[in-house]
């Protein structure tokens, strides 16, 4: 019992110093789904979902790309680590669902022998804020003051229709830590976050549920 109560108190002490963990909050619109008419989703924000789709009977989930270009790099983050970050974290958590026999980035399935017969989607994505914030603030302030932000937009269409099937638009927002917390960590939080919510929101459409309301 001693070393649990031991082990419990270092689990605490290790989030006060590096933060609380990121929170989901509204997305800010962006010209990357302008004019979609979007819902708030539970897990994972603002949703699009084509009527009558759910997900089903798809082979390959290809993440072809995940652009950074709206973004620039900040003091101790580089867009560029964050994009292979989250895209592995895509590829994990989409992968561990189960509603596809593959999730992967490799973009020769497209023009592989079995794609005539092979049914794919395709998901692209843009970073449209990636903000470490001011660890100052965060610490002198609070209130949520200075806090690390970050928002990504996914949309989910028919390689060869070009359709879309599905739109996300995810924003995450971190301020609580020691010393204002430490503004990577909450970076890739909120990106592990957004990548389990994608996961989190497709198995649950694909086994039937629909969107929910906070």
């Amino acid at each position: 019992m001693k070393r649990l109560r031991m082990m419990f108190i270092a689990v605490l002490f290790l989030a006060f110093i590096f933060g609380c963990g990121a929170m989901k909050v509204s997305p800010v619109e962006t010209s990357f789904t302008k004019g979609v008419e979007m819902v708030e989703d539970k897990d994972i924000g603002k949703v699009y979902l084509a009527p009558d789709f759910n997900f089903k009977g798809y082979d390959i989930l290809l993440i072809t790309e995940l652009s950074t270009a709206s973004v620039l790099p900040q003091k101790g983050i580089d867009p560029e680590e964050m994009r292979i970050y989250f895209k592995n974290q895509l590829i994990k958590r989409l992968g561990e669902t189960g509603v596809f026999k593959t999730v992967t980035d490799d973009n020769s399935v497209l023009s592989s022998k079995q794609a005539s017969t092979t049914k794919i989607l395709i998901m692209e994505g843009i970073f449209t804020e990636l903000d470490p914030g001011n660890q100052a603030l965060r610490y002198f302030v609070g209130f949520g003051a200075g806090a690390a932000k970050v928002q990504i937009e996914t949309v989910v269409k028919d390689p060869q229709n070009k359709q879309a099937y599905f739109m996300v638009s995810d924003r995450r927002a971190a301020a609580m830590g020691a010393f204002g917390g430490n503004s990577k960590a909450f970076i890739l939080d909120s990106l592990s976050k957004i990548a389990e919510a994608h996961a989190s929101f497709i198995k649950r459409i694909a086994s039937g549920g629909k969107i929910e309301a906070p």
